[in-house]
């Protein structure tokens, strides 16, 4: 069945921006239902989607099908912010674009910042065509906590990346839910992604992570523009919160201060 469950329904309802007419997508099927591909934490069968849904040995995603379907909220091109100017796309598998050797969700780079691989900011590639420079900072941020690969987290599944399908973890409405996409990937050139990318051309992990988050709330489109906090929260599950940069400036000034009266105040008596 492709009608999902209520929870599902009032999830996807609730994070697509309002847009006049009928929208008339089919709704994916919900956790717990037989070829589900989006649900609660642990309801999604990866293995049973490769099995049912492949066509030529790769995954097919039939509830989020490449197209322009997957990328206007109405199904068809609107005059709506950066991603109005978005020529005409195809889509393609990683394997298929030129250059690449060996594509895989991450790699090892060891040409990075860091020199330790895995997921950096400095891959980032922000597309021209989509304005969704909070969700990139937002993975960004996650990058640079090295010690516990919050990137590499929100991948739930990889064992079948050779055969175009990955498992994405997203927070929306108070709890993780698990996102089954297919590995095809838009483009306007036949050369490189259409929306973000991977300085490495063999890395993966943004557009795909980027393709999820499209899912979770209904087409590309809809991702342009946003808050970086509240896609932290999506992206980690944790709530944030803000800093006043001038005020703890200000406290951290005031406390080294005390340090150096306390310290000239023990030394004149010692």
């Amino acid at each position: 069945s492709d009608v999902c469950s209520s929870d599902l329904r009032h999830l996807r309802a609730a994070l697509r921006r309002p847009k006049a007419g009928t929208h008339k997508k089919t709704m994916p099927r919900a956790g717990g239902i037989p070829g589900c591909t989006i649900g609660p934490a642990g309801s999604v069968d990866f293995e049973d989607l490769v099995r049912r849904f492949s066509e030529g040995g790769y995954f097919v995603d039939k509830d989020f099908p490449a197209g322009e379907d997957a990328i206007w909220t109405e199904g068809t091109r609107s005059g709506f912010g950066t991603i109005a100017g978005l020529p005409k796309t195809h889509w393609m598998r990683p394997h298929e674009f030129p250059g690449v050797t060996d594509p895989a969700p991450f790699h090892d780079d060891v040409n990075d910042e860091s020199g330790l691989g895995g997921a950096e900011a400095n891959d980032i590639i922000q597309s021209p065509y989509l304005g969704n420079c909070y969700f990139l900072s937002a993975l960004s941020i996650m990058c640079g906590c090295r010690e516990t690969d919050l990137v590499p987290q929100l991948f739930v599944e990889t064992r079948y990346f050779h055969k175009g399908l990955v498992g994405i973890k997203l927070f929306k409405e108070g709890k993780w839910w698990h996102v089954a996409i297919d590995t095809l990937i838009a483009t306007v050139d036949g050369r490189a992604p259409a929306f973000a990318r991977n300085k490495d051309i063999n890395e993966w992990w943004l557009s795909l992570i980027e393709k999820a988050y499209a899912k979770m709330h209904g087409c590309y489109e809809v991702l342009d523009a946003g808050f970086m906090n509240t896609c932290l929260t999506d992206l980690t599950g944790a709530a944030p919160g803000d800093i006043d940069i001038k005020t703890l400036f200000a406290a951290c000034k005031k406390r080294s201060e005390e340090r150096r009266v306390g310290k000239e105040c023990r030394s004149r008596w010692s």
